[in-house]
């Protein structure tokens, strides 16, 4: 039997970016939850149906495909836009780790941390006539839409 794992979410809290388990199908259909849901008075998994009976009625058995669309939402909900920081905080982190993506582009230097929040997102930092800004978006981000997304900040 093809191992099809599916992910299991709590139905009563926000999505944020991580499933509660995983579920497996069994030889009648069923699906089993690893992790927590492991049973240790019977020695067994519990089912999903169990789980919901015994402690907790609020998960969700869901699809990868489900799942990627929560992830999506919930990658887009953390894009931010720019904010006034302090400069001793730009050098900071222009010290930090090296620059990637380190460019001008509208009157900005713009460059952003190497490292990942989640999934493809970065802290960018950017300074222009003396002020600094930090926001969260995409490491890949389009460069033309990177500029408009500075300039809008600097016309607010």
């Amino acid at each position: 039997m093809q191992n099809k794992q599916l992910p299991v979410i709590d139905t009563t809290k926000p999505y944020n970016g991580i499933i509660e388990t995983l579920a497996y199908p069994g030889q009648r259909g069923e699906y089993f939850l690893v992790g927590s849901a492991y049973d240790a008075d019977t020695n067994k998994n519990l089912t999903v149906e169990q789980y919901r009976q015994q402690i907790n009625p609020n998960i969700k058995l869901i699809s990868w495909a489900e799942c990627a669309k929560l992830e999506r939402q919930y990658t887009q909900s953390l894009i931010t836009q720019p904010e006034e920081i302090e400069a001793a905080n730009y050098y900071e982190m222009l010290e930090i780790l090296p620059p990637a993506r380190w460019t001008h582009i509208v009157g900005f230097e713009v460059f952003h941390v190497i490292e990942r929040i989640t999934d493809n997102l970065v802290h960018w930092y950017a300074k222009s006539n003396g002020k600094y800004y930090k926001f969260i978006d995409r490491a890949n981000i389009d460069i033309k839409k990177l500029g408009q997304k500075l300039l809008n900040k600097a016309q607010n």
